[in-house]
């Protein structure tokens, strides 16, 4: 996800984390997303709208396999669902990315990308009305 803090969902190397620098992000390492999800984005706030880029190659493989590039140990669903509601700003837009459907199996990656999807209406409905 995308939105002034990158998610790394590797092993956080050094080599990955001088790349999101250069991007002016802040870093969260997925052994500090895992168990403390609501923590670490319920401080994020925000004061100008917000757009979420969704990276669903961030979730482990048991999650959704139909991703170009694996994590294992990546994220569950619902601690993606989690950290899309967690932060404080108001959500005007979202993309989900890196869905490979030649690789789905059983559609299984489909299934969460729509779920997210309806998350993320669910929750620029309640930001903006």
């Amino acid at each position: 996800m995308k939105f002034n803090t990158e998610v790394i969902t590797t092993d956080g190397n050094v080599e990955n984390r001088d790349v999101v620098r250069v991007g002016n992000f802040n870093v969260v390492s997925a052994i500090e997303v895992n168990g403390l999800t609501f923590s670490v984005f319920n401080s994020l706030s925000f004061s100008k709208p917000v757009y979420c880029s969704i990276d669903i190659d961030a979730l482990d493989p048991a999650y959704a396999p139909g991703v170009s590039h694996f994590e294992p140990g990546g994220l569950s669903t619902r601690q993606l669902i989690d950290c899309l509601n967690g932060f404080k700003g108001r959500l005007i837009g979202a993309d989900i990315v890196e869905y490979n459907p030649k690789r789905d199996f059983h559609n299984l990656t489909a299934m969460v990308a729509a779920k997210l999807l309806k998350e993320v209406i669910a929750r620029i409905y309640r930001d903006n009305s």
